[in-house]
């Protein structure tokens, strides 16, 4: 319809498409937050082994290498808080864009 009216494509991208996925887009980037916090593997494997000082690996670190299960589970709560204190965040900023257009 869009077309019809003589929308050029960026248009058509900006208030057309991108609104319909504008719910798909949501989740996906709070998914993509939270993994993103729980980089684990990826800087082991790019590491070599080495412990770098990432959240997620400083729980392992204390968990396996020092069996210090209260400060792992601090920093695995940590991380929880972190994840969520980021998609609360984003959810707001989302909802009053979207009360802002409305």
């Amino acid at each position: 319809a869009a077309d019809l009216f003589g929308a050029g494509l960026w248009k058509r991208i900006r208030f057309v498409i991108l609104p319909m996925l504008k719910p798909s887009l949501q989740v996906a980037l709070i998914l993509r937050t939270i993994l993103a916090l729980q980089v684990f593997a990826v800087v082991i494997a790019l590491s070599g082994g080495d412990i770098v000082t990432v959240l997620a690996n400083e729980a392992y670190r204390q968990y396996y290498d020092l069996r210090n299960v209260n400060v792992a589970a601090a920093y695995a709560g940590l991380i929880l808080l972190l994840s969520m204190v980021s998609a609360v965040i984003y959810l707001r900023l989302v909802r009053s864009n979207e009360e802002a257009q409305a």
